[in-house]
């Protein structure tokens, strides 16, 4: 009985422990510029992660690639996510051939600010 009890109990203390990990990778929606960097050095692209300020303090976050000459393919993330969400498309050789491509936080989103 008491093997029986102590085995429930470390169950009930381990289980709540492995889903506050599991929820915490879910919530990780945003990569740091620093971790942008690291993503484009590795790939050995360059990249321009830049901010549009509107008035005095709307600003929104974006992350461009490629050629200005191409024609521009735009993504735009869902809710929640962060420009990030399409960091593997950001670095696509083929798309690049063919397209620049701008990857937006919206408004109140990865490192933009609410508007």
């Amino acid at each position: 009985m008491i093997r029986f009890i102590k085995s429930k109990f470390i169950f009930i203390l381990i289980i709540p422990v492995v889903l506050l990990f599991l929820v915490d990778s879910c919530i990780q929606f945003r990569m740091s510029s620093s971790e942008i960097k690291e993503h484009f050095a590795k790939k050995n692209l360059k990249y321009d992660l830049q901010e549009y300020t509107v008035g005095k303090n709307r600003v929104i976050n974006y992350l461009h690639v490629g050629d200005e000459s191409l024609p521009l393919i735009v993504f735009v993330h869902g809710s929640p996510g962060s420009l990030s969400a399409f960091i593997d498309f950001m670095d696509d050789t083929l798309l690049l051939k063919h397209a620049k491509l701008v990857s937006v936080d919206r408004a109140g989103f990865g490192a933009s600010n609410y508007g």
